[in-house]
């Protein structure tokens, strides 16, 4: 979800402050109140604290009284452990802002709709009742990798399927510390050579990024089932 339907402004995973991209939310009200799709949120955290403020904005936001299933929302700590839920969810289309992601889940999703990285313009959208003190805890499980279930389709924000009844069965994993992974910045930065000076460093890491993009759109435009738009309004979905 995040990056997609969800942005975080802050930089302390003890203290998130997720709120909704502009024009998200009546988009997936819309979405989850279709009867052509159910709809499977799957969201990456890094800490409890991330999970009750993603879970309480969630509540606050009137998207479970429209229809999105609160048994399909579900929380995972990594990348890998996102795309494993992917391929058990079997969904019909699965949006999608990580390329890694999208290059393992390709083989097992009919329609991956591949949603530009960044918050997009225009302010955040906080529900007015939405509060990261709420006590509220909803139906879901932190999954690492793997839980089972039938036939449905997901967003990684959203996964979307065709409408039908499914089940889904899940494993608690115990509570343990998480970590983050580095970023491409960190470990382009770590492999540059010591007697680069800063402005020309940075100049070759903009200019490498960029390479590294155009080449990453080719490859997942080869796969042939990748869908390139810049927002979930964009998606073609509703």
């Amino acid at each position: 979800m995040k990056n997609i339907i969800l942005w975080n402004p802050s930089p302390d995973p003890e203290n998130p402050n997720h709120a909704f991209l502009e024009s998200t939310l009546p988009f997936l009200t819309s979405l989850v109140s279709s009867p052509n799709y159910t709809i499977t949120l799957i969201m990456v955290v890094s800490s409890d604290q991330e999970e009750e403020q993603i879970r309480s904005l969630l509540l606050s936001s009137g998207l479970y009284t429209h229809g999105l299933d609160p048994r399909r929302v579900v929380f995972c700590e990594t990348e890998e452990g996102k795309a494993s839920i992917v391929r058990c969810v079997d969904p019909a289309c699965h949006v999608e802002s990580d390329d890694a992601v999208i290059k393992k889940v390709a083989p097992y999703v009919g329609t991956i709709v591949r949603v530009k990285r960044g918050v997009g313009s225009g302010a955040p959208v906080m529900p007015e009742s939405a509060s990261s003190n709420s006590s509220a805890r909803l139906v879901g499980t932190r999954v690492d990798s793997g839980i089972g279930s039938a036939s449905t389709p997901t967003m990684e924000g959203l996964a979307g399927e065709t409408a039908g009844t499914s089940t889904t069965t899940s494993t608690t994993q115990p509570a343990r510390k998480l970590t983050r992974s580095s970023t491409y910045g960190s470990l382009n930065g770590a492999a540059e050579p010591p007697s680069t000076s800063t402005s020309s460093r940075r100049g070759s890491e903009s200019g490498g990024a960029g390479v590294i993009e155009e080449a990453t759109l080719a490859e997942l435009n080869r796969l042939g089932n990748v869908k390139f738009v810049g927002s979930l309004v964009e998606s073609g979905l509703l």
